[in-house]
């Protein structure tokens, strides 16, 4: 039994020797295992160790950070809310103003403010849309015949462009009307400048004749009415330009102006013509004396005593005079410079004064062939208010 427990003993022992020197040889393994950096594992270890750090700092830092943007959200919050604020009530204003300006519309499509042109303004005038089509209606009356609910600002503004249109032509028409006008005044008051001239020029000849008396004879009186008939060709031929210039430039009240000169000169210029032949003396006695010179009396010798001569004193005189026009006003020299009722009263005195001293046959064609009031001119009330018929300013602009 000794012996058995002695051989137990020694085995242990053998394996505790065993046991310690595995021990001893494992821990050495295991220590240069662990101090070995260039093994695989701990490489590897090593680096996720490494990455597990930064990792960890970044967190770190990113926490600090998202703390910091948290802060900056809330006061951005905060800003926004205040902000938000100021801007719905600066915007309410405009909303009021919006709400204000739809119910004015609403109104204004119901109620236009202005009425539509009528169609005598722009009957006579050619004007052209921007895609160059005719205006034949600005379309005013077909807006207000729409429902109120149907109409629309852009039916309204094509309305006033067009009457917009309409109102420049129409001023443009006037104020070539305006330049129209300060020309044939100009071309007016030189032909009335001209007649008078040459009446002048009549009455100093015949104050001559007068003067002169029956010493040079005949044949000194048919030389002065020669010198009258050229003296009239020339002022006739400046007429038929002035005459030419008016019917050029389409001036009408011009044109019937200066042909009722014109044609009193051609009347004058015939009866010269006739008169101033001596053997005619006795027929021309006999068809332009007035019905009471035909009674009998001493006729003189001097050629200047017949019709001719009385014709031409007598429109001289009555061109020199104040005469009454057929409309019932003066016609004097302020009217024959503005061109207002002269040329109508020039015409009948022109006409009158031939009237006066030929056959009542030369009388009546020449009343048929250019009656007075056709060459009245317009005149212009004072007393009447054309105020109603003003176009209003915003339609201009």
């Amino acid at each position: 039994m000794t012996m058995g427990l002695t051989v137990w003993s020694c085995r242990l022992k053998q394996h505790e020797h065993q046991y310690i020197k595995n021990e001893a040889q494992i821990s050495t393994e295991l220590g240069l295992l662990e101090n070995n950096t260039d093994e695989e594992l701990a490489q590897e270890l090593h680096s996720l160790e490494t990455e597990h750090d930064g990792l960890c700092r970044e967190i770190r830092e990113l926490e600090e950070r998202l703390v910091l943007l948290q802060k900056k959200r809330r006061w951005v919050d905060d800003k926004i809310l205040n902000i938000r604020g100021k801007r719905e009530a600066g915007l309410s204003g405009y909303r009021g103003a919006l709400k204000e300006v739809d119910e004015e519309i609403s109104t204004f499509m119901h109620q236009p403010p202005v009425e539509p042109l009528q169609a005598e303004a722009y009957a006579h005038l050619h004007v052209v849309d921007s895609d160059g089509v005719r205006i034949t209606s600005p379309g005013g009356n077909e807006f207000l015949a729409l429902v109120p609910e149907r109409r629309t600002l852009n039916l309204a503004r094509d309305w006033w462009e067009a009457e917009v249109r309409i109102l420049k032509a129409r001023e443009e028409a006037v104020a070539k009307e305006i330049v129209a006008l300060d020309e044939g005044a100009e071309v007016w008051a030189a032909t009335i400048k001209l007649v008078t001239q040459y009446e002048s020029s009549l009455s100093e000849q015949m104050k001559k004749l007068d003067c002169e008396g029956n010493s040079d004879g005949s044949q000194s009186a048919d030389n002065t009415i020669d010198q009258l008939v050229a003296q009239m060709d020339a002022v006739m031929n400046v007429l038929k330009q002035n005459l030419q210039l008016a019917t050029t430039k389409k001036w009408n009240l011009l044109i019937c102006a200066i042909g009722a000169e014109l044609e009193a000169f051609e009347e004058a210029e015939s009866i010269l013509r006739f008169g101033s032949a001596t053997p005619r003396k006795d027929v021309l006695l006999e068809s332009y004396a007035p019905q009471d010179a035909k009674k009998p009396q001493q006729q003189s010798n001097d050629v200047l005593t017949k019709p001719t001569r009385s014709v031409l004193v007598d429109m001289q005189e009555q061109r020199e005079n104040q005469v009454v026009g057929a409309d019932g006003h003066k016609a004097n020299a302020d009217h024959d410079k503005t061109g207002d009722t002269g040329s109508a009263s020039k015409f009948e005195v022109s006409r009158s004064g031939l009237a006066a001293s030929s056959s009542p046959v030369s009388s009546t064609k020449s009343s048929e062939s250019m009656p007075s009031p056709a060459f009245k001119p317009y005149r212009h009330d004072g007393d009447v208010d054309y105020s109603d018929n003003e176009v209003p300013a915003d339609f201009l602009t």
